[in-house]
């Protein structure tokens, strides 16, 4: 009896012992199993996420920006003889320049592959001016004295053509290092229209070497953001050239391909110590311009993710 006592002790020790030991096993094998779930649907949705992305925040292979420009400019000149010093000639306080002028804008960007894109971008700006100067101005070889009246042309256009490279993109934002080429056409013509055959006039062109930073962001889906920073300039023993440029501007797309925006412009200009054949003087001007533009961008065949509104 003690015998069969003992055997059956032994039996339900044994099967006490067993089952906790599988439950804790089944226990630990479902929370393993549970969290190698969670990583997994977790990366899942992090690809899904960034396959999302690129979808919704298209970067098309062309986009093109045409638009008008609400300029404000200020700016001086001045133009030395082979004998004397010019004057430093206000165009504005001096010549009477209109404080504003409206003028065309284009902007062209080109997108290749994945990293990389090429810019052109041209502003100008034309003006015509007569006024009764209330000083002696001096200008190259000409003297116009107090009193008289002179009509005064004026044509600017600047242009540039620059390349960029992306150093960072997550599908929605991107910026890039860019450098390239900008030029500066520069012509203003004096002429006095009291005293016969009194006239000077004097073009310049400057090419210069330009380097910055531009990067872009989708706020929505249909709400794009840019901007750009851009600095040209040449020194040497006869040059002094600096032009600074500062652009943040954005788009919306009414459209699948088809948008309208707002740019604002600011820019810098200082010529000094050019040299004699080409131009010997000075040129200074600052403009802040505030511009309307249309969009028009091509997308990549095969691009998906945007609302036909």
């Amino acid at each position: 009896m003690k015998i069969k006592l003992s055997i059956l002790f032994c039996t339900l020790f044994a099967l006490w012992i067993q089952f906790p030991l599988k439950a804790e096993v089944d226990i630990s094998e479902e929370k393993e199993s549970y969290w190698s779930k969670w990583g997994k649907e977790k990366k899942s949705n992090k690809l899904r996420s960034a396959s999302d992305s690129t979808k919704i925040y298209p970067h098309p292979f062309l986009t093109l920006h045409l638009g008008v420009a609400h300029t404000t400019n200020f700016g001086n000149v001045r133009l030395n003889s082979e004998q004397a010093q010019g004057t430093k000639i206000s165009l504005r306080n001096d010549l009477d320049f209109p404080k504003t002028t409206i003028s065309p804008r284009v902007n062209i960007i080109f997108n290749y592959g994945n990293f990389y894109n090429l810019a052109f971008d041209m502003y100008s700006a034309n003006r015509r001016e007569t006024e009764v100067i209330s000083k002696d101005i001096k200008y190259g070889n000409a003297a116009f004295p107090a009193g008289s009246e002179v009509k005064t042309t004026l044509r600017l256009t600047y242009a540039s053509l620059c390349y960029s490279k992306f150093f960072f993109d997550n599908g929605r934002g991107r910026i890039a290092a860019l450098a390239g080429v900008a030029g500066i056409f520069y012509h203003l013509n004096i002429k006095s229209t009291t005293i016969a055959d009194l006239s000077q006039k004097k073009s310049i062109f400057v090419p210069l070497p330009a380097i910055g930073l531009n990067g872009s962001v989708y706020l929505t889906k249909n709400l794009f953001l840019r901007g750009l920073i851009k600095y040209s300039a040449w020194w040497s023993k006869n040059y002094n050239c600096n032009v600074i440029e500062f652009i943040p501007y954005f788009e919306y797309f009414i459209f699948k391909n088809i948008g309208v925006g707002m740019r604002y412009n600011f820019g810098y200009t200082s010529f000094e110590n050019l040299p004699d054949k080409k131009f010997n003087g000075s040129i200074e001007n600052s403009f802040n311009a505030i511009s309307g533009i249309l969009v028009y961008r091509f997308l990549k065949k095969g691009t998906k993710g945007i609302n036909k509104l």
